[in-house]
């Protein structure tokens, strides 16, 4: 089928990195995956422990998919 391109916005405060290009990828299930590893690369740094971190996940023409906290219980 075809690719929806996804962005994965870090989010926290009044903060957000945004992601310029986006993503191929083929369906939601697949970008929750994707986000989930982002957020697993992230928490190993400490500039990104912050309690109310999330990652918005994007799909183009649709808006936001989800927000992923990065600590469940925190936000």
């Amino acid at each position: 089928g075809p690719l929806s391109r996804y962005f994965f916005i870090v989010q926290w405060q009044d903060m957000q990195i945004d992601d310029q290009d986006g993503t191929l990828l083929p369906h939601d299930a697949a970008a929750v995956a994707y986000a989930e590893e982002i957020i697993r690369d992230l928490k190993e740094d400490e500039r990104f422990a912050e309690p109310s971190m999330a990652l918005i996940v994007k799909r183009q023409a649709y808006g936001t998919v989800l927000t992923i906290p990065f600590f469940p219980g925190c936000a």
